[in-house]
């Protein structure tokens, strides 16, 4: 573990004082967190207040050690950092998930590249994740969609996009509401146009991406729905669809990007399973 990751497992209580999280306490706090997650107490980035409460209560009950509220912050907010940085290696041309050793693989050459544009992800070159990322998943996946709608307010606003006021309505469940963008599908014409089909297609994304997410807090409601996604697949036999299922499921952030892709993105996935799966 280098200095950073270190720093990272240490909390400032004040006089001096540092609060070192460790195993226990994570459990504590994960496990605190799916369970509110589960019963609907977050909305997008937030949680409910007694949400806080639970979670001290939790990590002094099995560790008694008395945790703040911006200990839990400040440590959700690491967790979220590893959790995105996974996401965006497994995404990337060339990089992996080895289920089995629990890393991201990739040729050394591809390493190379990367850490030479982006050092961050130097520490993920040779270690999986600190913590379980289907956990992670409930815990902090959906909080994206709250970015994703901030960027396109802003991409809009760059654009001299008038009356957007009431284009984007966001619902106390978190999904973006049916009607999207209608003052501006009024308008039709030049460089406007194109601009609002770009935002119209990006909220449409979101609207199936925050669907899929909140399916996941029930895994069994995640697994009926990456099952039937994957099955209605055409080009492929029902034997080779149901294995690939069996190898998506054991990967929470795999499955996510296939449910969240296109139709041709979906094949080339599922096509890359191939040698794992053989020819059925």
């Amino acid at each position: 573990m280098d200095g950073n990751e270190l720093q990272s497992d240490v909390d400032s209580m004040g006089k001096g004082k540092q609060l070192r999280w460790d195993f226990a306490m994570d459990s504590a706090l994960i496990n605190t967190l799916v369970e509110a997650a589960k019963q609907g107490h977050k909305q997008g980035c937030f949680w409910h207040k007694h949400v806080w409460d639970a979670v001290i209560d939790a990590v002094y009950t099995k560790t008694n050690q008395l945790v703040e509220k911006k200990h839990i912050e400040n440590r959700v907010r690491q967790m979220k950092g590893e959790y995105n940085i996974f996401a965006e290696l497994k995404g990337m041309p060339g990089f992996e998930w080895d289920p089995v050793k629990q890393i991201i693989t990739a040729p050394y050459e591809r390493w190379e590249e990367l850490i030479k544009q982006k050092s961050k992800y130097k520490s993920f070159r040779d270690r999986g994740p600190k913590w379980d990322l289907e956990k992670l998943s409930i815990i902090v996946g959906n909080e994206q969609v709250t970015t994703d709608v901030m960027a396109v307010a802003v991409a809009v606003k760059d654009q001299n996009v008038d009356d957007v006021n009431d284009s984007v309505s966001v619902s106390t469940t978190g999904y973006i509401g049916k009607r999207l963008l209608p003052s501006m599908q009024k308008r039709q014409h030049g460089k406007k146009t194109r601009i609002i089909k770009s935002v119209q297609e990006m909220i449409e994304g979101m609207n199936v991406r925050i669907e899929q997410i909140a399916k996941s807090v029930d895994p069994m409601s995640f697994s009926n729905t990456l099952y039937a996604e994957v099955m209605k697949t055409e080009g492929f036999s029902p034997e080779y669809l149901d294995s690939a299922f069996a190898l998506l499921r054991r990967d929470p952030l795999e499955a996510e990007i296939f449910l969240v892709r296109t139709v041709d993105f979906r094949k080339k996935m599922l096509e890359g399973l191939r040698e794992k799966i053989g020819n059925m």
